[in-house]
């Protein structure tokens, strides 16, 4: 079996690598970033597809895993389109030029659009910003060209993805650091609740959809549950310094209303790819945590 995967040198990318390595699988992984890895990554850049493009014939995947998004975190008009554009290209190729039978993309809970409420893979969506719209329409764009070709199309909506290797702009890796170094962090609206699911879970989601028989279609990866800023500020606390002091300063520097609570309804993911999180909150933070400790004291 031969797959290919793009944005390997992503958060999430860099996490499947390493479970991708342990299966007898011939891989190539395609990545814009240098990174010191037990792989070696293709140096591969979207905006230069024709630099790449007889490898990719050649190579002929049977399967293809599409994490790249470039720019995150501009989720700007011209990013989005850029991104847009880009994975069209890209998907073309593969659909047209390989023999693929299976792709794997991931979307986003943004696509729902929504603030409160559980999200179902049938729901409407409200496409409220440059980026939900360029992803539905990326799945749009892809479902319509993989039907053609009889090819099969997983796109999992990711939700709230945290853990090890994780940029310091994401929640809960900005709250480790800062908790961490005694800063209380602003957080304007710490009763926010967000559905959180770790990368471990996520990989997993991809290695099922990637080794078994799935239906096409779109997929919510997600915990199926919520937990508030103020929770997770308690639980890393907790964890590092043994005390509440910069979690309660959090709660009461920050807003009292929670304007965000949804979450992933999971049953059809449970349903066709046996997915269930197995990783909670506190354990989590916690594997976040040693690496986060580590790397800090080398």
């Amino acid at each position: 079996m031969k797959v290919l995967v793009t944005g390997s040198g992503g958060f999430i990318g860099l996490n499947l690598i390493r479970e991708l390595e342990k299966l007898d699988y011939k891989t190539v992984y395609l990545s814009n970033s240098s990174q010191n890895l037990l792989v070696e990554l293709i140096k591969f850049d979207l905006n230069d597809l024709s630099k790449y493009k007889d490898s990719i014939i050649d190579f002929n995947p049977d399967i293809v895993i599409h994490l790249a998004w470039l720019g995150i975190p501009d989720y700007s008009q011209s990013n989005s389109l850029k991104n847009l554009n880009l994975s069209i290209e890209f998907l073309n190729l593969i659909i047209d030029k390989t023999d693929c039978f299976k792709i794997i993309i991931t979307g986003s809970c943004w696509e729902y659009g929504k603030q409160i409420g559980v999200c179902n893979e049938k729901d409407i969506l409200n496409l409220n910003s440059y980026f939900s719209w360029a992803k539905a329409s990326l799945y749009n764009y892809v479902n319509h060209k993989c039907n053609e070709a009889d090819i099969s199309l997983l796109w999992l909506r990711l939700f709230y993805v945290y853990g090890p290797g994780q940029r310091s702009i994401s929640l809960i890796q900005n709250l480790i650091e800062n908790i961490h170094d005694n800063n209380v962090p602003e957080i304007l609206y710490p009763n926010n609740r967000n559905d959180f699911v770790y990368v471990g879970d996520v990989v997993e989601v991809i290695l099922k959809a990637l080794k078994f028989d799935v239906p096409s279609g779109i997929y919510n990866v997600g915990s199926g549950r919520t937990s508030s800023v103020y929770e997770v500020c308690l639980e890393v606390e907790s964890q590092l310094l043994n005390n509440d002091i910069i979690s309660k300063t959090i709660l009461k520097n920050g807003k009292n209303n929670a304007n965000v609570d949804f979450y992933a309804n999971v049953e059809k993911t449970l349903k066709f790819i046996k997915y269930k999180t197995t990783t909670s909150l506190s354990e989590g933070i916690n594997f976040q945590l040693q690496y986060f400790l580590t790397k800090r004291n080398k």
